[in-house]
């Protein structure tokens, strides 16, 4: 089956490689959702001199208004316009005398333009401007029978709500349908996505993919769902410092490379400086890696990573983005994405909490994905999670990640004399033997100092 891409970053894998060449697609939504835009940069990202692209308009924007909206975007080649990309406009025709002759007049175009890719915005105008549902489909039928005969590739847009877009005549005469949505969040300002509701003939990536708009035009973010293929189960031998002595120590000369680390700790246990730690000994031995924060931004990271003797010019990518604005689905794609960039062999993910937030009911999904994808690139993940028990019982298995994790790492306060300490345990390694003791260890300016065991009960309760 010979495929027809959408030049819509990461959309392609969506619809199991692109839309097959020749089929008829409905893309619905509601108003503003991003259906034109969709539509005229998969428009200009396919059409040219020898496969040109027609876009006829209905009761839509006027061509002069479209074309200086395009201008802002990078798909936009305005030397196209008349040449790869023709524009037509039905409206006259089809206030004037109606469906049926503006009909007529998109085959009269078809036979003149031959295009290779067609666009109807908005296919919705000619229903409603229809006498009857029982007039219109029949039209509906014979452009259907009429574009199968024609080697174009075509998309109706239409301004259908979620259930309705099932119910339309089109419906049943489409191969494909896609539905965009733009979804007001009560913790943002909307929520776009794409779903793809059929595809005939082809598998396609079910479920909500969250979409966004920028200056480059329309890009998706596939949902993130576990790999398809195992992760390769290879022998693991090789030891990854963790970039603190003492906890080297407790784990015979760190964990092994390829497995994915969870610290668990309460704010200020110091979380972030062990991640920290991790990534400083990867740039110590030449190896680049990745930190990525949802709370501290690149210079307040860079600054702390100094400290622990992380190189300026060391292979470390930091990568922010605010936990207000997380898309997990997109954000997993970023992160994979920039840590391939540059080839990062530790990969630290501070923290799983903000993940956690922005991620909802799919959450364990999306971590249990994050680190299958590191495993299958044999690269170490070191994670950070917040634990609320201060001073009470530990229990990270209510959050669900404990299983997920290859190595459990737990940091706690403890009273002392006069004072509040920190003590941390392993809890579990996977593939080693460890130390079981309870230590305590120090925070300053140059990292985590670990110290000896802690005398009495510090991790009461079930540890998880």
């Amino acid at each position: 089956m010979t495929r027809v891409p959408t030049r819509v970053p990461h959309l392609d894998p969506v619809l199991g490689g692109g839309l097959p060449r020749g089929v008829l697609t409905l893309l619905a939504g509601r108003a503003g959702t991003g259906k034109t835009l969709l539509a005229l940069q998969w428009l200009f990202g396919n059409a040219s001199a020898e496969a040109p692209g027609l876009y006829v308009t209905t009761l839509s924007e006027p061509q002069e208004k479209l074309l200086r909206h395009l201008a802002g975007y990078g798909f936009f080649r305005p030397e196209a316009v008349g040449t790869a990309v023709r524009f037509a406009d039905l409206g006259p025709t089809l206030l004037d005398r109606g469906p049926d002759a503006a009909l007529e007049d998109l085959e009269a175009l078809l036979r003149e333009h031959e295009p290779a890719y067609l666009v109807v915005d908005s296919f919705r105008a000619l229903a409603d401007l229809a006498p009857s549902a029982d007039r219109f489909r029949p039209l509906v039928f014979r452009l259907g029978a009429h574009l199968a005969t024609l080697p174009v590739t075509t998309l109706l847009l239409g301004e259908y709500g979620s259930r309705e877009v099932m119910e339309t005549v089109a419906a049943s005469v489409v191969d494909a349908i896609v539905y965009l949505t733009n979804e007001v969040d009560p913790d943002r300002s909307g929520r776009r996505s794409l779903r793809v509701v059929k595809l005939r003939g082809s598998g396609f990536l079910e479920g909500e993919h969250p979409l966004w708009i920028g200056d480059d035009g329309v890009r998706v973010a596939p949902r993130t769902t576990t790999p398809e293929r195992p992760a390769t189960y290879e022998p693991l031998t090789r030891r990854r410092s963790t970039g603190v002595e003492g906890l080297d120590r407790l784990t015979g000369g760190g964990f092994l490379d390829g497995t994915a680390t969870l610290f668990v700790g309460e704010p200020g246990a110091g979380k972030t400086t062990f991640a920290l730690s991790a990534v400083a000994a990867a740039a110590r031995a030449g190896e680049p890696s990745l930190y990525v924060s949802f709370q501290e931004d690149p210079n307040q990271l860079a600054a702390t990573a100094a400290r622990l003797g992380v190189p300026a010019d060391g292979p470390v990518t930091f990568f922010y983005t605010s936990p207000v604005e997380l898309t997990s689905d997109r954000h997993v794609l970023e992160v994979a994405r920039r840590a391939e960039a540059c080839r990062a062999r530790v990969v630290a993910v501070d923290s799983l909490t903000d993940l956690r937030a922005g991620a909802g009911d799919r959450y364990l999904a999306f971590a249990y994905s994050l680190v299958q994808h590191f495993k299958d690139r044999r690269a170490s993940l070191v994670m950070t999670l917040e634990s609320s028990d201060l001073f009470g019982p530990v229990r990270i298995s209510g959050a669900g990640i404990s299983h997920v994790a290859d190595n459990v790492v737990l940091l706690r306060y403890h009273e002392e004399p006069g004072r509040l300490a920190t003590a941390l345990t392993v809890l579990k390694a996977r593939g080693i033997e460890h130390s079981r003791e309870i230590v305590g260890y120090e925070l300053g300016t140059a990292g985590v100092r670990v110290g000896g065991p802690v005398a009495g009960p510090v991790f009461g309760g079930d540890g998880g």
